[in-house]
């Protein structure tokens, strides 16, 4: 339907949006009433456009201007293929960002109108027309590039109205179904003379062939297609990471560019602007011209050049397709059934444009054989030769980019729409730099100074400046290598981040690509940079000339020689470093002359023709990190130094605290020991001292926080020495205290954090983890070297890290050097020895390796290995080849290794440990890495904290807040962006709260779908929202949907981190819950899983384990054995015992249920010994087993010597479980109505 998006967001148009972030921010529910109301408020209405095919009604907000109109106009039906129009309210044209407020004051009071005015075409809205045609019908390849598994699988699940419109919608169309069999014949195909009969029974069997022609992948899967035991898999076949491509709508347009191009000078100047050959699916041949008025159909032949319109068609089309439905009334019939299946079946998310950058291309994609395609191939050579021009364009990125930095920000609305801006600038930078650096390294590009080095040569695209790494000059001055240089990019890009929001000082669109083993620093032009001003020497060769020319503010261009230092900027910069906690110090160049500044010596700072003063180079934004004193790269992360100072704040604060508590231990004592009073009077004076005590409190840390001063750092210690400079003993003490804040205090915290929780299920939320504590990743030696032996995996996770990034800077040296044409070649070869020749996966550690690969390419698998231990101890300190360093899981690591790297492999099922498992078709195609800083939305992260605090404190206001969070974040990042699919996570949270399971599911698809089309189909996070959704449809009784999303949850799982990664016991849960409502005899074995992974994961002797030993007893007990539950739960409270002492609640709590499990066994056997003493010796002995234990499943036996499990040590109970067998479905067994769990 028409704005299909606006059905999926909440309207609350009574609110304004001051009072909606009012209400985010003081965590209160908005109200409709407020202060400052009446200048915000937003009042919905309808406006109205005049098209061709009637009045359309256009709901809109008062706040909003014409170009939301225009917007959604596109988003009609019967509008989705007009373009070059423009929309006029009574006969005058108004600017795209008039407010609609200003048209209904203009009107006063009446209706708004809108009539659609179609302009005449120019070559280039001309050739935008018909591409959007053909975009139109490449949709379906659009969307398998960048698809998501939940809309492509079960967008219908439980809709059966969208459903049975589905039915009627194949059924009327069946024929243009695309499938793998031989197409039918078309309708009006005339019957071959003799052969009448078969024709009538073809006919007669067309209608049982349309329930057969049906598109297979939005249909639910059926039930027996999933079983519970693909859950518990310890593999993931790669070909089940895309979803099924489906049999989408066939409509073929044979439009192709007419070899009578160009018009000649005469026909150009009666309009004519191209010439197109169309071929109909009838088999007629009509030549089409493209009019400054439209498209109209000309007498042209291929023998023959007529450019007069065609008598049997004299009129012209403002649409090209109405003219191609005018020629061909099957296309006509085609293109219709394409629309209708792509506005019902497809989900609007997954068409929807994205307003996100990220890496998330899949890394696995099937090999599909290549057809043939003469429109797409000519498709593809008008692509390539327009890209070639775009280098030329003048698109102004930093006028564009300072103007939006400079849009007003007085009220809410405002500060949205500048969010929205910046947004969108950024990611057109970051796609076009991507393209820009694609076309560089298929060296469609040539640089700007080709006599110098290739590793200094300066790029321009799109009026895109992109250099390698850093300037010659920065390389000059601070002695790094090449592989120091891609890390100070990094630092870069801190330091723009740091100065995005100063008003004085501006800063570049700047963004880092890696792709095919180069680097790449794309960012805009400082305006002037080529145009010299005309004081100076255009000729000019020296630095200081150069420096002159340019307006040279700050820096140094010559190693330090000469340091430029103007006081007006310095007087700009000031202020920003002192926000930052930066020393203001005296340096020296090598000519003696003082500087006084407050950062670091290797920023530069240039003027631009436009006034402002742009900075570069912030490759210092902080200060040296001095436990790595001779990596150039190494700073302190701004987030540890807020953590540092929050500390020296505590440190401070529990000293005042603790005075206080003796202070109060005194006067008690005091007032004890004092005969004189009473009982009474002691009371009453100890509430008295405890009153007087906290207010002194209060007031002492409300002046520690009023008075506490940072210690100022200075960011030259140890980046900068000369003869004429040095730095007293107390600036050098300050930064190593820093860096032993991190090392001693920081790093041990983190690595207790990791172990103690669940929140490093994979290398990016590790890395995520790590960052948000300050820590850079070079110290991931350090926290695995802190972490527990009980966690293994997490130990895995650590090294996995560490190996694939040393391997993507090995493998980005190694390729740079190998020409195009052996690509695939190299790549498939780097991946055996990378996956196959990992020698702890072949033989013992201890054992002498003999290599499977041969040398190629300068590498084999002996040196590569060699290669990646010796740069994991360089650069993170870490022995990868210690006795304690883990077996590395071989999935997890390819999936890793190709997400770093940019390669994209084949869905083929291979073996891993074979020698070989990569051929060079394994390798389809590489695809650029992306970093940059996306601007930061400061009103939808607000909105998005306010509503989990509700969630979590206030769920009875959480409903408005929630609802208005996702409005705002709507407008702020877009549909499909992570923080809309986090509001959408936070709408199903409530909706789980209230129980209202199909809300609940609705809004949870909503925020996957997102989740997948920007953050990639496997994500961490899917794991559990998959879990949760199977849980959900569990609750509404659909056991096949639940089952498959269980299945994929399992998967992905598997697919990040093996077949024991701890993201399953969350799955495992979930699973328990449903097992437990349908009661399925899967609880027990569900429960075992549980066990197993906890042992794997936590150890025997974790609190962990002592929940997943409950678990099992609880199962054992809905089962009624109760001598089994006791077994389990005793194991438990063992744990619980040791490790929380016997006053803890949960160990209480655990020796209640040990009571309970206790008697119920124990009335089991008085039962069984009353039974067996009133029946005959035979019977009552058959009685007695029967009836004090039930007879143990088969599935849940040892074959070999009959034993129950619950007899099993933990070691067997492991090797039990991952042995062959599953369990059975169907038997039904009696359920006991306890609660499942009592522990979170």
């Amino acid at each position: 339907s028409p704005r299909a998006v606006a059905c999926c967001l909440p309207s609350r148009s009574t609110m304004s949006q001051q009072e909606v972030v009012s209400s985010v921010e003081e965590g209160q529910e908005p109200t409709t009433q407020g202060p400052g109301a009446e200048e915000t408020e937003e009042v919905a209405l309808v406006v109205f456009v005049e098209t061709p095919f009637g009045r359309v009604s256009v709901q809109v907000t008062s706040a909003e201007k014409v170009i939301n109109v225009t917007e959604y106009l596109r988003e009609v039906r019967e509008l989705c293929l007009y373009s070059n129009y423009s929309i006029v309210c009574r006969g005058v044209e108004h600017n795209d960002l008039t407010p609609i407020s200003e048209l209904e004051a203009k009107l006063a009071g009446a209706e708004i109108v809108f009539d659609l005015v179609f302009e005449t075409f120019s070559d280039k809205t001309s050739r935008m027309h018909v591409k959007k045609l053909k975009d139109w019908l490449n949709i379906a390849g659009a969307i398998f590039t960048s698809p998501s598994y939940l809309a492509s699988v079960s967008y219908l699940d439980g809709d059966k109205e969208l459903d049975q419109k589905q039915a009627e919608l194949v059924d009327r169309i069946p024929e243009v179904v695309e499938k793998p069999a031989p197409a039918p014949e078309p309708k009006n195909a005339q019957p071959k003379k003799g052969n009448d009969q078969a024709n009538r029974g073809r006919r007669k069997g067309k209608g049982q062939q349309k329930q057969q022609q049906q598109p297979q992948q939005p249909q639910p899967a059926p039930v027996e297609a999933f079983k519970t035991s693909d859950i518990y898999s310890p593999v993931a076949p790669l070909k089940k990471f895309l979803p099924p491509k489906p049999n989408h709508i066939k409509c073929n347009l044979n439009l192709e560019r007419s070899g009578w191009n160009p018009p000649t000078g005469n026909r150009a100047l009666q309009g004519d602007i191209y010439y197109y050959d169309f071929k109909t699916p009838e088999g007629n041949f009509y030549c089409i011209t493209s009019a400054s008025k439209g498209f109209f159909v000309n007498q042209s032949t291929h023998a023959s050049f007529n450019p007069n319109p065609h008598p049997s068609f004299p009129d012209h089309y403002f649409q090209i397709a109405d003219l191609l439905f005018k020629l061909s009334p099957r296309f006509k019939q085609q293109f219709n059934a394409f629309l209708d299946y792509y506005t019902i079946k497809i989900h609007p998310f997954q068409i929807y444009p994205s307003s996100f950058i990220s890496n998330n291309l899949p890394w696995t994609i099937p090999n599909e054989e290549v057809t043939f395609d003469i429109a797409r191939a000519d498709e593809y050579h008008v692509l390539m030769a327009e890209s070639d021009t775009t280098r030329v364009q003048n698109r102004d990125w930093n006028e564009e980019y300072q103007a939006a930095l400079a849009l007003p920000t007085e009220t809410v609305l405002d500060h949205i729409q500048r969010d929205k801006a910046l947004l969108d600038l950024v990611n057109d930078f970051v796609s076009i730099s991507t393209v820009g650096v694609v076309s560089i390294v298929s060296s469609n590009v040539l640089p700007m100074n080709p006599s110098e080095h290739p590793d200094q040569h300066t790029y321009l695209y799109n009026n895109i400046l992109f250099f390698k790494t850093l300037p010659g000059s920065t390389y000059i001055a601070t002695g790094a290598n090449a592989d120091e240089l891609s890390k100070m990019a990094n630092n870069d890009l801190i330091g723009i981040h740091l100065f995005e929001n100063s008003k004085e000082l501006s800063t570049l669109l700047t963004c880092i690509i890696d792709f095919q083993g180069q680097r790449f620093v794309a960012q805009s032009i400082v305006p002037g940079l080529f145009s010299p001003s005309p004081a100076s020497d255009p000729y000019s060769e020296t630095v200081h000339d150069f420096e002159k020319n340019i307006n040279f503010l700050f820096g140094s261009l010559d190693n330090f020689e000469k340091i430029r230092a103007d006081p007006e900027f310095l007087k700009q910069l000031k202020p920003i470093m002192d926000a930052r906690n930066l020393k203001e110090h005296v340096i020296y160049d090598n000519d003696k002359n003082p500087i006084t500044l407050s950062t670091s010596i290797h920023l530069k700072a240039v003027k631009g023709n436009d006034g402002r003063a742009y900075v570069m180079d912030c490759i210092y934004p902080t200060v040296k990190d001095m436990n790595y004193p001779d990596l150039k790269s190494a700073i302190i992360r701004p987030e540890l130094l807020d953590f540092y100072y929050e500390n020296l704040r505590n440190v401070l604060s529990d000293s005042c605290l603790t005075s206080f508590r003796d202070s109060y231990a005194e006067q008690i004592q005091e007032l004890t020991n004092d005969p004189s009073t009473t009982k009474e009077n002691i009371a009453q004076q100890e509430a008295e001292i405890k009153k007087r005590i906290s207010v002194a409190i209060q007031e002492s840390l409300q002046k520690i926080d009023a008075e506490f001063v940072p210690p100022k750092l200075n960011p030259n210690v140890g980046v900068f020495s000369n003869e004429h400079t040095s730095f007293s003993d107390e600036d050098v003490a300050a930064v190593k205290e820093v860096s032993l804040f991190l090392k001693d205090k920081v790093i041990p915290l983190a690595a207790e954090h990791l172990a103690s929780g669940n929140n490093a299920s994979d290398g990016t939320p590790l890395c995520e983890t790590l960052r948000s504590f300050g820590i850079n990743l070079r110290y991931l030696g350090a926290i695995a070297k802190l972490l527990p032996p009980t966690r293994p995996l997490l130990i895995e996770l650590t090294v996995r890290e560490m190996v694939a990034r040393a391997a993507k800077h090995i493998f980005r040296a190694y390729l740079s050097k190998i020409p195009l044409w052996e690509h695939a070649n190299a790549i498939s070869h780097f991946l055996n020895c990378l996956i196959a020749g990992e020698p702890r996966n072949h033989i013992a550690k201890n054992a002498k390796w003999t290599p499977s690969t041969e040398e190629s390419f300068g590498v084999s698998e002996k040196s590569l290995w060699e290669t990646i231990n010796a740069d994991v101890l360089r650069r993170f300190d870490f022995d990868i080849t210690s006795e304690s360093a883990p077996k590395l899981l071989l999935l997890p690591l390819l999936r890793s290794f190709c997400l770093k790297g940019g390669i994209q492999i084949d869905t083929k099922e291979r073996d891993l440990l074979s020698k070989r498992p990569f051929s060079i078709e394994t390798v389809l195609n590489t695809f650029p890495i992306v970093k940059h800083h996306p601007p930061t939305t400061q009103f939808a992260d607000r909105a998005l904290r306010a509503s989990q605090e509700h969630l979590e404190k206030k769920f009875d206001q959480a409903s408005p807040v929630i609802f208005d969070a996702i409005n705002i974040v709507h407008q702020s990042c877009g549909l499909v962006h992570p923080k809309t699919a986090e509001a959408f996570r936070c709408t199903t949270t409530l909706y789980f709260k209230k129980e209202d399971w199909e809300s609940a599911i609705s809004h949870l698809k909503k925020s996957i779908i997102i989740k997948e089309r920007t953050l990639g189909l496997d994500h961490h996070t899917l794991t559990n929202d998959y879990g949760f959704l199977g849980m959900l449809y569990s609750k509404i009784g659909k056991e096949s949907s639940s089952l498959r999303y269980f299945q994929r949850a399992a998967f992905l799982s598997t697919l990040i981190g093996g077949p024991a990664h701890q993201s399953k016991n969350l799955l495992y849960e979930y699973l328990l819950m449903t097992f437990q409502e349908s009661k399925s005899d899967e609880l027990l074995y569900c429960s075992l899983k549980i066990l197993e992974n906890i042992l794997e994961n936590w150890g025997e002797h974790s609190l962990n384990a002592s929940q997943a030993y409950h678990s099992v007893a609880t199962a054992y007990n809905l089962l009624d054995k109760f001598d089994e539950a006791l077994n389990y739960e005793k194991k438990a409270f063992a744990i619980l015992l040791n490790e929380l002492g016997p006053k803890d609640y949960r160990t209480i709590e655990s020796s209640i249920w040990v009571k309970q499990f206790s008697a119920r066994a124990q009335s089991d056997a008085n039962f069984a010994a009353a039974s067996s003493s009133s029946s005959s010796s035979s019977s009552s002995s058959s009685s007695s087993s029967s009836s004090s234990q039930q007879t143990v499943p088969s599935v849940f036996k040892d074959d070999d010597n009959d034993k129950t499990i619950s007899s099993m040590s933990l070691a067997d109970l492991v090797k039990y479980i991952k042995g062959p067998e599953q369990p059975s479905v169907g038997r039904k067994v009696n359920m006991i109505g306890r609660p499942l769990s009592r522990r979170k």
